[in-house]
């Protein structure tokens, strides 16, 4: 329901109990502001999230703004473990994220197949979608992307897909491209946040897997881009 952690928007609904209805008006002769109608505030709300004018929302909340800081109470914040890896592109980052909006479905994830067509079979009879649902030929935001679903989209910069096969926690698969001189400087980050000991073990369980899928899905899109980038030879 909220981009925070479970946990803080617990103990944030749970505060609705309390009474927060203004009683005093001694505030507004103290400090020179114009309180506004709840129709008013409601509609600026609205046209903010509309115009994408808010620092964070429903599809493109970071977690990195709601990790816990040393002076929060244990129930902010979350554990978020994370595989990130790290390539450069000659092409150009246009290039580049024509290339990595084109992963899933038909074309599939350069690396591990077999694995990634296992871990569907075995999402489909823990009742996931598993990898049956593909892809749309172009991808937006809110899209389903085999096991996926498409949560930010910002080309050339930025793609992130969250989770939605079943897993003991949730997971997320973005990549930030970045100019690098006449290149490209691809930055792929798997995250997880575990619920329980048990989301520790998949992780710690799946992780052997990570460490060949992972690295084979960057090179076989940075190679892919390369060839993709390569200028035509004059005859």
């Amino acid at each position: 329901m909220t981009p925070v952690p479970v946990p803080l928007a617990r103990e944030l609904v749970e505060s609705l109990v309390n009474e927060v209805t203004v009683g005093q008006r001694s505030a507004t002769e103290v400090f020179s502001v114009t309180p506004m109608g709840l129709r008013e505030a409601i509609g600026r709300a609205l046209a903010a999230t509309q115009e994408g004018n808010v620092p964070t929302s429903f599809v493109d909340a970071d977690l990195v703004a709601f990790r816990a800081a040393v002076t929060d109470p244990e129930w902010s914040g979350g554990t978020v473990l994370k595989d990130v890896r790290h390539g450069t592109a000659s092409a150009a980052p246009e290039t580049v994220f024509a290339v990595l909006e084109q992963i899933g479905g038909q074309k599939g994830w350069y690396s591990g197949e077999w694995l990634w067509r296992l871990r569907g079979i075995l999402d489909q009879l823990l009742g996931g979608p598993g990898l049956r649902r593909g892809r749309r030929s172009k991808l937006a935001v809110g899209d389903a992307l085999d096991f996926w679903r498409v949560e930010d989209f910002v080309p050339p910069d930025r793609l992130r897909l969250h989770a939605e096969m079943r897993l003991p926690g949730e997971a997320w698969l973005a990549w930030d491209l970045e100019p690098a001189g006449s290149g490209t400087e691809v930055t792929q980050t798997a995250l997880f946040r575990p619920r329980g000991l048990l989301g520790r073990f998949y992780w710690l369980g799946i992780a052997p897997f990570h460490r060949f899928v992972f690295p084979g899905m960057l090179a076989g899109l940075l190679a892919e881009a390369d060839a993709k980038g390569e200028a035509p030879r004059s005859g």
